[in-house]
C-alpha cells in the first residue's frame, strides 16, 4: 500500500466508550507499517481520545460537538446520544477531507450512527469504503465490511445489509489485536489449578463504576495471598474512589494509561471484565474470564461465548452485585481453573486479525521475515491457497476439478508414486509419513513456502499431530478441534458418546469382552481406515483366523453388531463458528474400501440423525458420518471421521461447497437460506480406473 492514503472515521466518548477508536489505531498502525499515510477524523465529545492519537503519530481533524440532539433513529441506551443528524456529519466529514487535501484510497468508518445514506454521500469523496460493525441491525454502502464478533450464525449476518461485491470478515479470525498478542499467544501457558492473580478490567470508560463493584467483590474473600491488577478506566470519574478503595491492601495494584493489557493479562489466571474489545484479547492469551455486559449489543455476544464454554457470563451491568460477584469467585477458588477452559479461549482467537484485515485491504501479506509479497490474484479477486494431504485418494480428481477454478489447489502425500495424472507438478509436493518424526515440521514449512492459506488434511494418522499444533501455524486448518479428533478415532469411545447423545447405535464391545455382539457381527480396528482389517464374520473360528491373518494384537479390534439395511456417509459442514450449514447424505451403493457407487440422498431420518450430532457436539470445518438406516427407518451411525472423506466430492459435485462455507467465500457465505444450504440430489457417482502401461 505504498503512498496510499487511508481515513479513519471513527469516535470516542463517555457513553461510546474507547473501543472503536483503541482498534482503529491498531489497524492504522499496521497500515502505516505497510506504507500507508492514515488520518482521523473524530467529533470532539466528551472522553475523545484525540490526543491519545495524535500521540500516537496520526494526524486528527476534530468536529465540532453538536449543541443538541438532531438525530434519533437509534433508540439503543449504549449509543452516544450527542451526535449531529447523518446529512451533517457527512457535511463536515466530506470538508474534513477537502480541507487535508487529499483523495484516499480507502475511508474507514467505525461508528454505530452511520449507514448506507452517509456513506453513499461520501463516496463523491472517496475511493472506497470499509465499515467496522458490532450490530448487525442496518445497511451499508462498502466495500468491505469487518465484524469481528463471536455470535450465533454469524454467517448470515450481513445478508442483504450489503451490497452483493462487499467483501465481508466475519468472526474473531480478523479481531484487530495489537501484534503483542499475537507474540504472547504460545509463549503463555493454559490457566489450570490454583488462581494466584486477577485482572479487573471494564473498558476505557467507566461511568457506572462497576470496577468499584467488582474490586470490592475481591476485597470481600479476605485473600491477601491472591493479587489483583485493576485497570483503572481512562476517562473514569471513580479514579480517586478506586484508589481510596485499594488504599492499604498490598495486593492490590493500581494501572492506569497503559499502551497495552497483554503484560498484565499473561500474568493473571482469572480475569473479570466487560464483553467488549479485550474480550478477543483475553481469548487469545487463553486467559478465562467472568464476564460483565455493559451494552446492550454485547448480550449476544456474551451468550454465545458462554454457549461454547469460553466465559462466564455473570449478567448485564444494572444485575451485577458486589455479592454475584463474590460469589462466583469463590465457587471459581473451590474449583480450580481447567487447562482445557484456557486451551478453548486459545483455539478461538489467534492474534493475527490485524495482518488478515490488512491483506484485504491492501492486497499485500507480510512474511515471517518481514518482507512484504503480492498475493495471489485472478484479474481484481485475490485466490487463496489450498492445500490436501492425502492427495493421491480416489476424490483428489474432483477436489482438483471443482476447486481450482476459485483457488489455487495443492497436494500433498506421504508416497511420492501417488500423484494422480490430472494434477500438474508443480501442485504436488512430497510429504513424509505421519508416522516420521519430522512429519509436522516438514509439512508446516511446506504450507510456508507455499504460503498457503488453508490446509485441509485427509488422512487419519495425521489427524491428531496436525491438530496439536495448528494454532502456530500461519495457515487456517481444516480441522474439528483435538477433542473431537480424539474421541471419534477411536470408534469404541464414538459409539459411547453417541449413545449420550441420545442416538440409537450398534451395540459395540472390545473383542476380549464380547458378551452381547451375536453373530454375524463386524470386527474392525479400534483405530483404522479404509476399511482395512475391517470384515463380517459369522463365527468364532471366522473371527479368530481374521484377527490371526492380520497380524494385529486381539486388543487392537472391536466388535460390532450387523446392521442390515442402507449404508449412508453423511457429509456434514460448518462455517468458522460452528454454524451447521449444510448435510449432504450420499446413499452407498458399492463399496471396497472406498466408494465405487454412490448416490446423494436427501433422507429426512438421515439428516435429523446428523443435525443432533452437531448440536450435541458444535464444531467448525468438515467431517463425516457413516451409518445404517434400517428397514424399521431408524438411522444408526456407526462411525464417525473427523475429515473430509472420498464421498465429500460427491457433495462438492452437488453445489455444497464446504471450502467456501468454511471460508465464508461466494454463494455460501451470502445465501439467504434459513436452514441448511441446499444440494442436488439423486446425483451418482462412479468411480473407474484406466489401465496404463508402462516401460
Amino acid at each position: 500500500m505504498t503512498e496510499s492514503t487511508v481515513i479513519v472515521r471513527t469516535d470516542a466518548s463517555l457513553t461510546v466508550g474507547t473501543g472503536h477508536v483503541m482498534r482503529c489505531l491498531t489497524l492504522a498502525s499496521a497500515l502505516r507499517k505497510h506504507g500507508a499515510a492514515v488520518s482521523f477524523i473524530c467529533r470532539d465529545h466528551d472522553g475523545h481520545l484525540c490526543d491519545l492519537i495524535e500521540k500516537r503519530g496520526f494526524s486528527v481533524s476534530r468536529l465540532p460537538t453538536p449543541n443538541a440532539v438532531t438525530d434519533t433513529r437509534y433508540k439503543s441506551s449504549d449509543l452516544d446520544r450527542h451526535v449531529s443528524s447523518w446529512r451533517e456529519d457527512a457535511i463536515q466529514t466530506i470538508a474534513a477531507i477537502d480541507a487535508l487535501g487529499l483523495e484516499p484510497d480507502w475511508l474507514i468508518v467505525d461508528h454505530y450512527n452511520v449507514d448506507e445514506k452517509w456513506e453513499t454521500v461520501l463516496r463523491t469523496s472517496v475511493d472506497r469504503i470499509m465499515v467496522i460493525d458490532d450490530l448487525a441491525d442496518r445497511r451499508h454502502d462498502c466495500d468491505l465490511l469487518l465484524d469481528q464478533n463471536l455470535v450465533g450464525q454469524i454467517s448470515t449476518r450481513y445478508v442483504n445489509k450489503v451490497p452483493e461485491t462487499c467483501n465481508v470478515l466475519l468472526g474473531p479470525k480478523y479481531a484487530l489485536l495489537q501484534p503483542v498478542y499475537g507474540e504472547l499467544c504460545e509463549r503463555v501457558p493454559a490457566r489450570s489449578g490454583s488462581i494466584q492473580r486477577i485482572l479487573i478490567s471494564v473498558g476505557g470508560t467507566d461511568p457506572d463504576n462497576l470496577t468499584g463493584r467488582i474490586l470490592a467483590a475481591c476485597l470481600c474473600l479476605d485473600r491477601p495471598d491472591i493479587g489483583v491488577d485493576v485497570v483503572l478506566p481512562t476517562a473514569s470519574p471513580y479514579a480517586k474512589k478506586l484508589r481510596e478503595q485499594a488504599a492499604g491492601h498490598a495486593h492490590v495494584h493500581l494501572h492506569r494509561n497503559l499502551p497495552t493489557l497483554a503484560p498484565l493479562m499473561a500474568q493473571s489466571d482469572l480475569a473479570i471484565g466487560a464483553a467488549g474489545a479485550t474480550s478477543w484479547e483475553r481469548l487469545c492469551l487463553g486467559l478465562p474470564a467472568l464476564v460483565v455486559t455493559v451494552a446492550d449489543h454485547q448480550r449476544p455476544i456474551a451468550d454465545e461465548q458462554q454457549r461454547r464454554g469460553l466465559i462466564r457470563w455473570l449478567g448485564h451491568k444494572d444485575q451485577v452485585t458486589e455479592s454475584n460477584v463474590k460469589q462466583a469467585l469463590e465457587q471459581l477458588l473451590l474449583q480450580g481453573l481447567d487447562a482445557a477452559w484456557s486451551n478453548r479461549c486459545r483455539a478461538m482467537v489467534d492474534g493475527l486479525g490485524v495482518q488478515r484485515v490488512c491483506e484485504s485491504l491492501t492486497g499485500i501479506t507480510e512474511t515471517a521475515e518481514g518482507s512484504i509479497r503480492p498475493t495471489r490474484s485472478r484479474g481484481n479477486q485475490v485466490r487463496k491457497r489450498l492445500l490436501f494431504t492425502g492427495g493421491g485418494g480416489a476424490g483428489s480428481e474432483a477436489l482438483y476439478r471443482f476447486l481450482s477454478g476459485r483457488y489455487d489447489v495443492h497436494f500433498a502425500d506421504g508416497d511420492p508414486e501417488a500423484k494422480p495424472h490430472f494434477v500438474p507438478s508443480r501442485s504436488w509436493h512430497p510429504i513424509p509419513l505421519a508416522s516420521v518424526p519430522t512429519f509436522v515440521k516438514e509439512l508446516d514449512r511446506l504450507c510456508q513456502a507455499l504460503d498457503v492459506d488453508l490446509l485441509v488434511p485427509g488422512v487419519d494418522e495425521e489427524l491428531l499431530s496436525i491438530s496439536q499444533v495448528r494454532n502456530t501455524m500461519e495457515c487456517e486448518v481444516l480441522l474439528p478441534p483435538t477433542e473431537f479428533i480424539e474421541a471419534h478415532l477411536d470408534k469404541l469411545a464414538s459409539q459411547s458418546l453417541l449413545r449420550t447423545f441420545g442416538l440409537s447405535t450398534p451395540e459395540t464391545e472390545p473383542l476380549r469382552e464380547r458378551q452381547n455382539v451375536a453373530f454375524p457381527c463386524i470386527v474392525k480396528p479400534r483405530r483404522g481406515r479404509g476399511s482395512r482389517d475391517v470384515a463380517v464374520v459369522h463365527s468364532e473360528q471366522e473371527l479368530q483366523a481374521h484377527v490371526l491373518l492380520s497380524r494385529r494384537q486381539p486388543d487392537d479390534f472391536i466388535v460390532q453388531a450387523f446392521l442390515q439395511g442402507q449404508e449412508y456417509t453423511v457429509t456434514i459442514v460448518a462455517d468458522r463458528m460452528s454454524d451447521l450449514r449444510a448435510i449432504v447424505p450420499v446413499k452407498v451403493i458399492i463399496k471396497k474400501g472406498i466408494t465405487l457407487r454412490a448416490e446423494t440422498d436427501c433422507d429426512e431420518e438421515v439428516i435429523a440423525a446428523c443435525v443432533k450430532i452437531h448440536e450435541a457436539q458444535p464444531v467448525a470445518g468438515c467431517f463425516n458420518v457413516q451409518l445404517v438406516k434400517t428397514p424399521e427407518g431408524v438411522a444408526k451411525p456407526f462411525e464417525i471421521n473427523p475429515r473430509i472423506s472420498t464421498t465429500t466430492c460427491l457433495a462438492l459435485a452437488a453445489g455444497v461447497n464446504f471450502v467456501d462455507v468454511y471460508l465464508g467465500e461466494g454463494k455460501a457465505m451470502t445465501s439467504t437460506m434459513t436452514g441448511l444450504l441446499p444440494f442436488r440430489d439423486h446425483l451418482q457417482l462412479k468411480r473407474s480406473w484406466c489401465n496404463e502401461f508402462f516401460i
